[in-house]
């Protein structure tokens, strides 16, 4: 695809050239990209706010965000090179909300602080216990990063689960800085602590027991 550019000279006239973008899987050394060739998914979900539907569908209204805030919590820092925003921050304010909401769960419903060390207790909270959770509720192929090695395919080594953690510990960063702590609170709680919903991550450790 062909498109002018137009740039300014010193003598206020105007001079045409000619850039070119690149589509062919091949890539031609010193070529422009087309954006669409590579903002997409490791599954091949093209980057745009239309991805968000499923997740958009899990919170429903309860739960719901901003579609741009949405498209950031699937997004990783290793996306078009950190150029699109992306859920670290959101990631850490999330984890530490969940570790703390975590720890009076254990206490409340087991048998006190000493709980708090247990191996159920501990599962609940670790990387491929919250990639899990993620993969179940269908929104897993529309997150947007950068693998480091293609020739990886366990995702606990090619860093596949932490991207997928750290997409759920944006959502409840998310939650916490745009609704509240009351709301992020309620949907820690309802959604993923909870033994009533089959999904949540305290069942996820049992089934896996």
């Amino acid at each position: 695809m062909f498109f002018p550019i137009l740039k300014a000279q010193s003598t206020k006239s105007l001079t045409r050239s000619v850039g070119y973008l690149h589509a062919q899987p091949k890539r031609v050394r010193g070529l422009v990209r087309d954006p669409a060739t590579f903002l997409q998914s490791p599954c091949g979900k093209a980057y745009d706010i239309q991805s968000t539907s499923s997740l958009k569908t899990y919170l429903g209204e309860e739960y719901a965000l901003d579609d741009n805030l949405l498209l950031q919590v699937l997004t990783h820092k290793s996306f078009a090179h950190g150029m699109k925003p992306f859920n670290e921050k959101l990631s850490v304010h999330g984890s530490q909300f969940l570790k703390h909401k975590s720890a009076i769960h254990t206490v409340n419903s087991e048998k006190g602080i000493s709980a708090l060390g247990s191996l159920e207790s501990r599962k609940t909270l670790s990387t491929d216990i919250l990639a899990a959770f993620v993969k179940q509720q269908g929104f897993a192929d529309v997150i947007y990063w950068k693998k480091r090695d293609d020739s990886i395919t366990d995702p606990t080594q090619s860093g596949e689960n932490s991207i997928k953690a750290g997409v759920l510990e944006a959502l409840i960063g998310a939650l916490l800085v745009t609704r509240g702590a009351g709301v992020a609170e309620k949907f820690v709680f309802e959604k993923l602590l909870s033994e009533n919903s089959k999904d949540s991550l305290v069942n996820i450790v049992r089934a896996q027991a």
